[in-house]
């Protein structure tokens, strides 16, 4: 599993907000326990209690959010509908490419 702060680390995303990344992961159709884990972590502080929200990415998103992220460097300015369609379809062919990949190396 990757914490979402690796995706900072790679350049993919410049803000660590729990919204920015929920809002990335939501554009590419992850879906959570399956594509990713939310974890909700509890801080003490002197305050009171901190809650931080972690996206921890399996590698298969993780490949596919860094894939994406070489391939398209914008946001096209296109219908939102349209966009998820396109970002589905990517999302899909990218899986069936590391399924190939991952059988072709035993991996």
């Amino acid at each position: 599993m990757f914490d979402h702060k690796e995706l900072i680390k790679y350049g993919v995303a410049t803000s660590n907000r729990s919204n920015d990344i929920l809002k990335r992961l939501n554009v590419l159709g992850f879906v959570e326990n399956e594509d990713y884990l939310l974890l909700d972590i509890q801080q003490q502080v002197s305050s009171g209690t901190k809650h931080i929200k972690k996206y921890m990415l399996t590698p298969e998103a993780f490949f596919l959010v860094l894939q994406r992220a070489r391939h398209i460097f914008f946001e096209p300015k296109i219908d939102d509908g349209l966009f998820k369609s396109i970002t589905t379809t990517l999302s899909t062919l990218a899986r069936c490419s590391l399924t190939i990949f991952q059988s072709i190396f035993n991996i």
